[in-house]
């Protein structure tokens, strides 16, 4: 469908019977998409229902002049969390350990063990340190993936979009019971943790930083548990997800990964520490690789947006209040990128020129505002998994679906060799500079 956007020329306006609700303009074009998103902050939800039921007013959720003040007020908070490495330290090394008996047997899913160290990380930078946490990650785990059944079952499902035909179905009984089980884990942790926050002189978590927003008066209880809901479930999938599709394509790029792992060894040297914050800076190349990955996968491949006023793009005129599909997936392959917009190429990333639009976290004031934990935690990660491994895998076996996300389905498999540790001699140190 997005690609079909592009080649009508950018823009497809598309329609599901009368309701306005179900009317859109469709975007791929970059430029187009970008000015959108710059000037439009309104999101459109479709199943708003069952979303505040799940995360509230939470800021992915919550209405503008709402998310205006927070965003201000969250900020500091996500730029704090993104210079703690230690937890992401952690959890790379449980991974490590974890995949260690995969190694030499052949090709495996990577994908519960990635779900670990994303339920890991996200629990730890959220709340500190739990009691039971293998316990813990294991029943929030459960809780995400039967939130993304839920919703993506009601969003495939077009006569439950019907309100009065949703309450009287099964699938609303399975979202109350889920809603239920997601505010009872919420809430027992945030409970145990207020104890603890009165204790401290300083924020060391996510949610201490809120807590501290209450004490304030510039949030509520409510918040609180709506933002952690939201932190959670925006940061799980996408970084399973994501991590996936990277594993995916370094195991199926050799040189990719040796120029990678070559890069480790110039910063790390032949130890091994725990990766500091400082270190990330000089990983040019892995950012690059990063970047490209997820340019050509784009785990959430679209934006909505309404418009306020009336706007002329550069083929067309939208409308005040028009329903707007921004498509990531189609902006991130469309032909401003040039003719190899198709093929995995890092070093796109690290010859200065200029641009399009780079839209996998977002677009505009309403951008994803976890951009840098993000990187910076599958950083840590590569850099841990890569120092003792060697990835193999096949991108061209791999299938991807669209769910609420940017899916893999098949194909996704990898193998593990041991790495020696030996520096390639085919790449040296001043090739990671821009």
């Amino acid at each position: 469908m997005q690609e079909d956007c592009t080649k009508q020329g950018g823009m497809t306006y598309f329609y599901s019977g009368a309701n306005q609700s179900y009317t859109y303009y469709a975007i791929s074009n970059p430029n187009d998409c970008e000015k959108v998103a710059n000037s439009c902050t309104e999101k459109v939800f479709l199943l708003e229902d069952s979303l505040q039921a799940f995360f509230g007013q939470a800021l992915a959720t919550t209405t503008v002049p709402d998310w205006e003040k927070r965003r201000t007020l969250m900020e500091p908070m996500f730029d704090a969390a993104s210079a703690r490495t230690g937890v992401w330290n952690r959890h790379a090394k449980i991974l490590v350990e974890e995949l260690e008996s995969k190694v030499g047997k052949g090709f495996f899913d990577q994908t519960e063990c990635l779900q670990n160290a994303a339920m890991g990380i996200l629990l730890k930078s959220t709340y500190g340190d739990i009691e039971d946490e293998l316990q813990s990650i294991a029943s929030h785990k459960t809780c995400m993936q039967e939130t993304m059944d839920v919703l993506y079952e009601r969003h495939r499902s077009f006569m439950k979009h019907k309100t009065f035909i949703f309450r009287l179905s099964r699938l609303k009984r399975r979202q109350d019971a889920c809603v239920r089980t997601m505010k009872a884990l919420t809430n027992e942790l945030i409970t145990m943790k207020r104890v603890e926050f009165k204790k401290k002189s300083a924020s060391e978590t996510l949610l201490d930083f809120l807590l501290g927003l209450e004490i304030q008066g510039v949030s509520s209880e409510k918040n609180t548990v709506d933002d952690i809901h939201g932190i959670i479930f925006g940061g799980y999938s996408t970084l399973v997800n994501s991590l996936t599709f990277i594993l995916v394509m370094i195991g199926s790029n050799p040189e990719v990964q040796e120029r990678v792992y070559t890069e480790i060894q110039n910063v790390l040297s032949d130890s091994t520490r725990e990766v500091k914050m400082d270190d990330l800076n000089n990983f040019i190349y892995l950012h690059a690789v990063i970047l490209e990955v997820l340019r050509l996968y784009p785990v959430v491949s679209i934006l909505t947006r309404k418009t306020k006023n009336s706007m002329d793009l550069s083929k067309y005129s939208i409308d005040p209040g028009s329903n707007c599909l921004l498509f990531i997936h189609a902006m991130n392959r469309h032909h401003s990128w040039g003719a190899e917009r198709e093929a995995f190429k890092p070093e796109r990333w690290l010859d200065g020129s200029s641009r399009p639009p780079y839209a996998t976290f977002g677009l505009g004031r309403r951008s994803c505002i976890g951009m840098k934990l993000a990187l910076s935690s599958m950083k840590v990660i590569l850099i841990h998994l890569l120092r003792d491994y060697k990835v193999i895998a096949d991108i061209k076996k791999l299938v991807i679906k669209q769910e609420l996300l940017l899916t893999p389905v098949s194909g996704h498999y990898i193998a593990l060799e041991r790495r020696s540790k030996t520096l390639s001699s085919s790449f040296q140190p001043q090739d990671v500079h821009c």
